[in-house]
């Protein structure tokens, strides 16, 4: 094929030979043929089309476009199908060697997020993307080396459930292209294996897929003229790095000898600054107003040197230098910044950047003046021991100074033979983690008693309470514990024998065995029809003797909630009899789902286990689309003239529930 520019469109009105304009094409860049659809034949060609009955109703938001190794993509937000009213996120990709777009498929992308209250939410806009390069660190965390491509993807949550306008809740979620082309074949090996439907009704009606006689399906496979277009069921998803309550609008990433680093712009016109720790964790190191109260746009593009950012908003074009190094001009603040294009340069005593020092040395994150690398519980008075050099003579009495927004902390220093020690503040004396974090800073002094400060720095106050769940609180990175008694995290340092759940142990009675957090298990989704009796089970971990007498299930529909006993055996609660519905129109309706002991104890939900409420008479419409639905779903057509679910009562939920949610999922 020759030169081409792939282009996706939202379909409009706004012409009268619009309908002629495909939603995605390849369109010629020779001279002769500018802009042309490269291939054009009467059924086949670089084009494809939505039918005329849905072209006005399904509109598809193409949102970034990119191209990895033979295969062009675009990043998509669209309705969940053609009779749907909620949006999600979907990848489209065709093969560049593909002069028919036998190859055109379509598979959703998630990213979710754990709440403040945990459990799993989907960010399910995508408003932004970049397909770049990671650095070593994240490249192989991610299984892939620094050169293979990386998609930085931001998103946002839906307003309300039947809109594509995004809210403030956004995510930065990090993929890898070996992975996305891993799920790309996986769906379609199962659809050239004859599982399912083909999809994507939107642009051809949705026939059953055909079984071949191939077995040797690739990740370059590049189509057949069978089983065309496709559209998978089964996404590619991964937990965000980063969640914040500001809408992304942009980003773009890069990488600092063995970092990554992601530049996003905000709805509020800031360029916020990420350093990607690894494949599921980020930490925020920098913020720049450059059109305060203006979105910045989608495109971040780098200067030749890759120094400088060209950020744009509605009404101005700005040029912002990557990095503040020079305006930190001691050895602690610019090491304290974490900026990973900034290094303290010992010879020059200045901070620049890291490749410009007379003497780099990638590892050199230390300064002279330090504190111990291990953060402080908020709770727990204990020692800190300040390595100081230069330090005045034994006579000058020495003060620890804590600084903080409302009020500063003096107490008395202890030397040693480095440095001093100072006690950290009584925990009545410390605010609270602000709402939704977990640590804050504060400044610490070491000053004379005459009020002169001799050297400062950052110190991390970490708080055990803020984490809300077992799992959150024994994953922290601090010491802190779950007591399972009282349902608290607590410091670790401040431990009774009660029931406690620890990183490694638990402590009972004086007794350690090793432990992990009472939890719901996989599968992520349970798949539950509407308005049928049903006994809901669930896989756990973790319960307790004296947890299993009391436990509860309780079932949030929409705004309803609904709670009903529950059993434990082997392993699995079955909840009692419960019939589960809702009022919306649409086909399926997510519920939340809380096991609890004790009236008010939740059990974790780190996987996000939830159900899937699902109405076959919505799903389906006449006999034959209903005869299409998977057969887990045990919908069937009726002499009544409506698709209805084939069971009326169930008394064990075993092979609706469980067996449904490991096929369907």
């Amino acid at each position: 094929m020759t030169q081409v520019m792939y282009v996706g469109v939202t379909f409009t009105n706004n012409s009268p030979y619009r309908s002629e304009v495909p939603i995605v094409s390849s369109r010629s860049l020779d001279d002769d043929r500018l802009f042309m659809i490269a291939r054009s034949e009467v059924d086949t060609g670089t084009q494809m089309f939505v039918n005329s009955l849905s072209r006005e109703r399904y509109l598809i938001n193409y949102v970034y476009g990119f191209s990895s190794d033979g295969f062009s993509y675009f990043l998509t937000t669209q309705l969940r199908g053609v009779g749907s009213e909620t949006f999600y996120s979907k990848l489209v990709r065709v093969c560049q060697d593909d002069e028919d777009y036998y190859s055109y498929t379509e598979i959703p992308i998630f990213c979710t997020g754990e709440g403040e209250a945990g459990g799993n939410f989907e960010y399910n806009l995508v408003q932004a993307a970049f397909v770049g390069k990671a650095g070593s660190v994240l490249a192989a965390e991610l299984g892939i080396t620094a050169q293979h491509d990386v998609l930085f993807a931001a998103f946002s949550q839906s307003e309300s459930i039947n809109t594509n306008t995004p809210s403030n809740l956004s995510a930065l979620c990090v993929y890898s292209l070996k992975a996305i082309r891993r799920k790309f074949m996986l769906n379609i090996k199962n659809c050239f294996s004859g599982n399912g439907p083909r999809g994507l009704d939107f642009i051809s009606p949705s026939y059953h897929c055909i079984s071949t006689r191939m077995r040797a399906i690739s990740e370059e496979f590049c189509g057949l003229p069978v089983n065309t277009p496709l559209g998978g069921e089964n996404p590619v998803e991964t937990k965000a790095v980063v969640i914040f309550k500001k809408r992304l609008t942009a980003v773009t990433a890069t990488a600092i000898v063995d970092n990554t680093v992601v530049f996003a712009g905000t709805a509020q016109g800031h360029l916020k600054k990420f350093l990607v720790k690894d494949a599921f964790s980020a930490i925020e190191y920098g913020d720049i107003i450059v059109d305060e109260g203006f979105p910045i746009n989608k495109d971040l593009v780098f200067d030749t040197q890759q120094m400088h950012l060209y950020v744009m908003t509605e009404r101005k074009v700005s040029k912002v230098k990557v990095h503040q190094c020079s305006e930190h001009k001691n050895c602690i603040s610019c090491v304290a910044v974490r900026d990973p294009y900034c290094e303290w340069c010992e010879n020059e005593k200045k901070c620049g950047p890291r490749t410009q020092c007379i003497l780099f040395d990638v590892n050199n994150t230390h300064c002279s003046y330090n504190v111990h690398d291990t953060p402080v519980g908020r709770t727990t008075e204990s020692p800190l021991r300040l390595m100081v050099e230069n330090i005045p003579s034994g006579e000058v009495e020495l003060l620890c100074v804590y600084t903080l927004p409302t009020l500063t902390i003096v107490l008395n220093a202890t030397r040693h033979e480095y440095g001093v020690d100072c006690l950290t503040p009584d925990s009545e004396k410390l605010p609270r983690a602000p709402v939704g974090l977990h640590e804050y800073t504060v400044k610490l002094s070491l000053a004379t008693i005459k009020g002169s400060e001799l050297a400062a720095t950052k110190i991390t106050i970490f708080a055990c309470s803020s984490y809300v769940s077992c799992t959150q609180c024994t994953n922290s990175p601090y010491n802190c514990n779950w007591d399972l008694v009282d349902s608290i995290c607590i410091d670790a340092a401040g431990q009774d024998n009660t029931m406690i759940v620890s990183n490694t142990v638990s402590i009972e009675q004086d007794k350690k065995m090793t432990v992990v957090c009472p939890k719901l298990l996989a599968p992520q989704r349970i798949w539950v029809p509407a308005g049928i009796k049903v006994n809901v089970k669930v896989k756990v971990q973790g319960i307790r003797p004296n947890m299993t007498g009391k436990l509860y299930c309780l079932f949030k529909v929409e705004a309803r909630t609904m709670a009903v006993a529950g059993n434990f055996h082997d392993n699995v609660v079955r909840c009692d009899d419960a019939i589960l519905n809702y009022e919306s129109s649409a086909p399926m309706m997510s519920a939340s789902l809380t096991i609890a002991w004790d009236e008010w104890k939740r059990l974790d939900n780190p996987q996000g286990v939830h159900l899937k409420i699902y109405k076959c008479a919505v799903m389906a419409s006449d006999e034959r689309s209903c005869h299409l639905l998977p057969k887990t779903y045990k919908c069937k057509w009726t002499t009544k003239g409506t698709c209805e679910h084939q069971i009326t009562r169930v008394n064990d939920s075993e092979t609706l529930t469980t067996i449904d949610s490991v096929e369907l999922r």
